[in-house]
């Protein structure tokens, strides 16, 4: 027989909250592999890789995201005299001068960062005018000067790979699940892009504007399945994603415990609150609606618990055609040339 899902906690980290709150991280084993982590945390939008998503100080039309979050300094001030402390970190930049491939490089004195820096502006197309914005993971396309190099936040579906989830196993390319139970929404993402700090949430403008389009999230907490090793060659294929989450999702439904994690799920990711709610021998009725839309959006994504009684699945039954186990991280991209 199967053996059960085990949830194990991997510490916590937080998320854009404010004042920070703390975001459980939940490993659910099977078959002694970790095949999941679990949270749930309020999001925050990355226009990464987007044509428009920064470019100079007064220009029109206006970036998607302020100047001073494509350095290292959220705070950064842009001096006249270019005499700047601040570092590029999500825009691709070079030293004056330094025209390899044709390239533009911007000549304002505020945009010369503290390695004597400065962004490569693009010459045509919808972006021209504003700078080349860079993700950490890579299209494999063009040259890394140019904007197809880099998945476009505003269309792709990424989240930003960050230290919490990347020691614990999650790489670029791999994969995950987003869903906001109370709108019955749900989103297949690949971690394409990366950054520093302890905290998670962080999710290209495509997977933002599909569950908050008022840009109303705050305190909203959306539900994030995430599955370390599952990714290959990063990739925006939204197909792949889907096959590959299906797949594995109903690897874990065969446990005989797995309607176990629909209850986590529906208790906002909390292990506490899932143990003190099986306790009560009315796990389903205390979880509420929530549950029952939980059912109803993984069903849609192949989680299809038993309804009675264990399911027998060899120990070491493999997921048929998966990408090969993978691990590693990745870091923002900097003075890429």
């Amino acid at each position: 027989m199967a053996s059960a899902l085990e949830f194990v906690p991997k510490g916590s980290t937080h998320d854009k909250s404010k004042p920070p709150v703390p975001v459980p991280l939940i490993g659910t084993h099977w078959n002694t592999m970790n095949e999941l982590i679990v949270f749930q945390a309020i999001i925050n939008k990355d226009v990464d890789g987007a044509l428009r998503a920064y470019g100079p100080l007064g220009i029109h039309p206006k970036p998607l995201d302020g100047l001073a979050n494509a350095t290292d300094d959220s705070g950064a001030v842009f001096n006249a005299d270019g005499n700047n402390s601040y570092k590029w970190t999500s825009v691709v930049n070079r030293l004056a001068g330094d025209t390899r491939g044709g390239v533009t490089l911007e000549t304002d004195l505020r945009m010369r960062d503290r390695d004597q820096h400065f962004p490569i502006v693009q010459q045509d197309g919808a972006g021209r005018g504003f700078y080349v914005s860079t993700t950490a993971a890579s299209t494999g396309l063009g040259q890394p000067w140019e904007p197809r190099h880099y998945f476009d936040g505003s269309v792709v579906p990424y989240s930003a790979l960050t230290p919490p989830l990347a020691n614990r196993g999650v790489g670029l390319g791999d994969l995950g699940l987003a869903i906001r139970p109370e709108s019955g929404q749900s989103m297949a993402f690949s971690f394409l892009d990366a950054g520093p700090g302890n905290k998670v949430g962080e999710v290209s403008g495509r997977v933002f504007d599909y569950f908050f389009p008022l840009n109303n999230q705050e305190g909203k907490p959306v539900t994030f399945l995430v599955f370390p090793g599952s990714g290959a060659a990063p990739s925006s294929d939204e197909a792949k994603y889907k096959e590959i989450i299906m797949r594995r999702l109903s690897k874990l439904s065969a446990a005989p415990n797995a309607d176990d994690l629909t209850l986590l799920l529906a208790v906002g990711a909390d292990l506490a609150r899932l143990n003190a709610v099986r306790s009560t021998g009315m796990a389903a009725q205390t979880a509420g609606g929530r549950y029952q839309m939980l059912k109803t959006i993984l069903d849609n994504w192949g989680y299809r618990p038993a309804r009675s009684g264990p399911v027998g699945v060899p120990e070491d039954d493999p997921v048929p055609g998966d990408y090969p186990m993978r691990r590693g991280g990745g870091t923002s991209m900097s003075n890429v040339s």
